[in-house]
């Protein structure tokens, strides 16, 4: 810290704040914090706030560093998907087939999604050779394995769709390969599925075959009776087929009436509903009212308003008379006009409205014509299927035994068969029917070639890059400040040594050397570690007061020096002693020379009288002297107690600026002699495990005052 004077222009008038005596005892230390020497908890704001300039430039650097880093290894790719629909359930043509169908369609969907990245569909669509020859492909090892972790299958909450989607730096290649995985995964599963329904057709039909003539081996068809003719309007139709065929109508005739009743019900309803056609109007969307004031007719009449109103003001202004015939014209013509704007704004909606009813009206007729349409194929339907079961019914009353005859097992074998064969040939007409049917896995869109390359991952990855520069920054600011503990606050060193803190210091210069706005303050707080000083001292009589700091450049020369100028203002005999034998630095602060000092007082080569000098600012200066091998050899506790006693003799008031107390073996020699000792703690230069040693050292010496002094503190540690 440099050197600096606070010049003495503290007014007589004001009185200086006095503190309640304190006397300076060994408080007991606490146990060692296991994981912050000193129990001071770091916070790692103040770290920050202290370190702000590394965090911004420094954090900026790097964060650009790893921005650009991430910008050129995450490179904007092109990206295209295509679209493909899956049904929720599979389509039919007959109703009353598979009436769960799938069920699950959300496994459905997934495992349609898995099989579209499948290795076989994807060597599917490699085995075309203008794929295969790509270079995106051609330059991979293992081409499936590529595509199995580049291609992304998007698959949405709620959604039919599949979207396969794939990024490249090559916008057709992306394309092709797309389309080429999109035709693959229709060819190999969805064709493949049809096909394998046409070849298990086959097979029904070829074991119908099969079935049929193995029946007419075992059991040969008997010669027709006269009475044992099929009916002309059924030929051919013998009495199982019948009772098949009677038990399949019914149930065919049962659902058609339920559906019949559903659509009665439903055209009561609509009918209901038409009888209150307001009922179903949609509300006005919210920017239609806000579109209609832009209206021509509108427009004037908020225009007319505006004027009529100034003109109003105007005259108000002139006579502040309410039932001045001008204003009350106007205010007549203003409510017409915003009655007629009212009367405009609503004829504009009912219009809308009236555009809604039509809608609304024209959809409740097509609703109504569709419930008729199907009505009225139901009934034919009806109608139909009545009339064949009264056929068959003939039939049957015509074929049927009149009453039970012995049982034959070789009929009984035959009806078996033959129920067996109705049954595959059953499952055969459904089949045909699902091969009629759409397929639930259908094409809605193929992949298109992108213009515009996917920057989106690489602005995120660059900004996370950069972020992440900041917080390592930030990171490494706070771990090295926790390995130092500086002094960040009165608070930090109070719990740090447990020790009297007799003031707070605030700073007196800038970074540029010019004086702080807190330089009064300074003055002021420099008086009162003077006064509480003053009153630890147990005894009257002169003293001598050790400054000295726990390692260099903490400020003991600045505190020196300012507490012996204080004791001169107070009208003490001062003397202030540079002991700092090695660096002197105090006869420069008074532009005097160095030519003998405490280094000749204690070899004997001079006399306090001729060694001391008189600055012009009140007070006596012994400087360091010049060092030398020689001197050391006098630095005995002996010889500094004989010095320092010798000079308390001839002054009030003997300060001593001591070198640091952690680095010098003398500093505590001369403690011995000192009947107060000052410790200076500078904020943000201090480190808080040192100052405790520092602490712990002086006060094991146990001199009659002793207390801390924080310098560079804030205002209001200051006027604490």
């Amino acid at each position: 810290m440099t050197p600096t004077t606070i010049p003495a222009r503290i007014p007589e008038a004001i009185p200086v704040e006095v503190d309640p005596p304190r006397i300076y005892t060994l408080p007991p230390r606490p146990g060692e914090a296991p994981a912050e020497e000193g129990g001071v908890r770091l916070n790692p704001l103040q770290c920050l706030r202290y370190r702000w300039a590394t965090v911004v430039f420094l954090g900026g650097f790097v964060a650009s560093v790893l921005g650009f880093t991430a910008y050129s290894l995450i490179p904007a790719k092109y990206t295209t998907y295509s679209i493909i629909r899956v049904a929720p359930q599979d389509p039919r043509i007959y109703y009353n087939e598979d009436p769960h169908g799938r069920g699950d369609f959300a496994s459905y969907l997934k495992t349609q999604a898995g099989v579209l990245r499948s290795h076989f569909v994807l060597a599917a669509a490699i085995r075309d050779p203008e794929i295969a020859a790509l270079p995106m492909l051609k330059s991979q090892e293992d081409p499936i394995r590529f595509l199995e972790e580049e291609l992304q299958i998007e698959v949405a909450d709620g959604s039919e769709l599949i979207k396969p989607k794939l990024s490249g730096d090559d916008p057709r290649a992306i394309t092709q390969i797309v389309n080429a995985i999109h035709d693959a995964f229709f060819s190999e599963v969805v064709e493949a599925e049809r096909r394998q329904k046409k070849a298990r057709l086959e097979t029904i039909e070829a074991n119908i075959t099969r079935m049929e003539q193995d029946l007419q081996k075992f059991a040969p068809a008997k010669p027709a009776k006269a009475d044992d003719q099929p009916a002309e309007s059924l030929p051919g139709v013998g009495p199982n087929l019948a009772a098949s065929e009677m038990t399949r109508l019914r149930g065919k005739l049962s659902q058609a009436e339920v559906r019949q009743k559903e659509l009665e019900e439903q055209k009561l309803r609509l009918a209901r509903r038409k009888e209150n056609p307001q009922g179903e109007l949609p509300p006005v969307p919210p920017g239609f009212v806000a579109q209609l004031d832009g209206e021509p007719a509108l427009v004037g009449i908020s225009k007319q308003v505006g004027l009529w109103q100034k003109q109003m003001n105007y005259l108000l202004d002139l006579n502040p008379d309410q039932n001045n015939p001008g204003v009350r014209e106007l205010k007549r013509k203003i409510t017409e006009a915003a009655q007629e704007h009212d009367r405009v704004l609503k004829e504009r909606v009912e219009e809308f409205q009236k555009t809604q009813l039509q809608e609304v009206a024209r959809k409740f007729q097509a609703d109504e014509d569709k419930i008729d349409a199907e009505l009225a194929s139901l009934r034919v339907l009806q109608e139909k299927t009545r009339t064949e079961m009264k056929e068959y019914e003939a039939k049957l009353a015509t074929i049927l035994p009149e009453a039970e005859t012995p049982k034959d097992f070789n009929k009984a074998e035959t009806k078996s068969r033959s129920e067996i064969i109705m049954g595959m040939m059953d499952k055969a007409n459904l089949l045909r029917l699902e091969l009629s049917a759409p397929n639930r896995v259908e094409s809605r869109q193929k992949a298109a070639v992108p213009m515009k390359r996917e920057v989106k991952k690489q602005l995120l990855g660059t900004g996370a890059a950069a972020v992440f520069g900041f917080a390592l920054v930030g990171l490494g600011v706070v771990g090295y400040e926790s390995r130092v503990r500086r002094t960040m606050s009165v608070a930090d060193v109070q719990k740090a040594t447990l020790s009297p803190i007799l003031g707070a210091v605030p700073a007196v210069r800038t970074v540029t050397g010019q004086p702080t706005r807190e330089l009064a303050l300074a003055e002021e707080a420099i008086e009162k570690v003077r006064t509480n000083l003053v009153q630890q001292f147990g005894r009257p009589g002169p003293k001598v007061i050790l400054v000295t700091s726990a390692l260099a450049d903490e400020g003991r020369t600045f505190l020196a020096r300012e507490l012996a100028l204080s004791f001169a203002r107070a009208g003490g005999q001062t003397l202030l002693v540079d002991f700092d034998l090695r660096n002197p630095t105090l006869h420069d602060s008074f532009d005097v020379p160095n030519p003998v000092g405490f280094c000749e007082l204690l070899s004997g080569e001079t006399d306090p009288p001729t060694a001391i000098q008189h600055p012009p600012h009140g007070i006596a200066l012994l400087s360091a002297g010049k060092w030398s091998d020689v001197v050391r050899q006098y630095l005995s506790p002996d010889r500094i107690d004989t010095a320092l006693i010798e000079l308390r003799a001839r002054y009030d008031y003997v300060v001593v600026s001591a070198h640091p107390v952690l680095a010098v073996a003398e500093t505590a020699l001369s403690v011995r002699a000192a009947d107060a000792v000052v410790l200076t703690v500078e904020k943000y230069e201090s480190r808080l495990p040192l100052v405790a040693r520092a602490q712990e050292k002086i006060a094991a010496l146990a001199p009659e005052a002793f207390g801390i002094v924080v310098l560079n503190a804030s205002r209001d540690e200051s006027l604490q």
